[in-house]
């Protein structure tokens, strides 16, 4: 569990990082597109993403089960619905887990053209922040095409740019049960469901 929570955080805030910067460079009032996202932990799982401004949401299917995360600006939810519960992940903790990516043409080491997913991408590794992160990156649009970063392989597809979104979608709802993630991972270790 605890490895799937790290996993997921590490992903989450990876897309954060690249996000922030297609959404600064382009001046993209929204975003919307499809991730698939590999992992050793998890396998292969789809996402559907949608951001606006610094709000983020993303509605994954692992397992048969419905995960939503959503981050309003400020902090994290990873939002089960099935369960009716959420688990808040404090903005500092999570600041820490972020791939630095910065203007990637400026702070990355430009590697060469590839093709990747059909599209001619121009190929970065960015070493700045703790997490290494190598990006192929669709130069005509700023934004990822591929992403690899702790063990993790992120496709991105299906872009679309500028879309109304409705500001309810980065919200958790109402009579959602709200757990810190620190609690959460000492009932696991108390519960003997985690190794230390």
């Amino acid at each position: 569990m605890k490895a799937l929570i790290r996993q997921s955080l590490l992903c989450l805030m990876s897309l954060f990082a690249v996000l922030a910067f297609a959404q600064a460079e382009r001046n993209y009032s929204t975003l919307q597109f499809d991730v698939v996202m590999e992992t050793p932990v998890m396998g292969s799982t789809a996402t559907k993403v949608y951001t606006k401004g610094k709000k983020s949401r993303m509605v994954m299917q692992t397992g048969g089960i419905e995960t939503i995360t959503i981050f309003d600006g400020v902090q994290a939810y990873m939002y089960m619905p099935a369960q009716n519960m959420a688990v808040t992940v404090p903005a500092g903790e999570a600041a820490g887990q972020v791939p630095e990516v910065g203007d990637y043409k400026k702070d990355c080491e430009y590697l060469g053209q590839e093709a990747c997913d059909g599209k001619n991408c121009g190929v970065y590794n960015c070493s700045k922040g703790a997490v290494p992160v190598k990006m192929w990156m669709d130069e005509s649009v700023d934004f990822p095409v591929k992403l690899e970063t702790g063990g993790a392989t992120v496709h991105y597809k299906n872009l679309v740019v500028n879309a109304p979104l409705d500001d309810s979608l980065f919200v958790l709802p109402a009579g959602v049960r709200q757990q810190d993630i620190s609690g959460m991972m000492q009932g696991l270790q108390g519960a003997g469901g985690l190794e230390r």
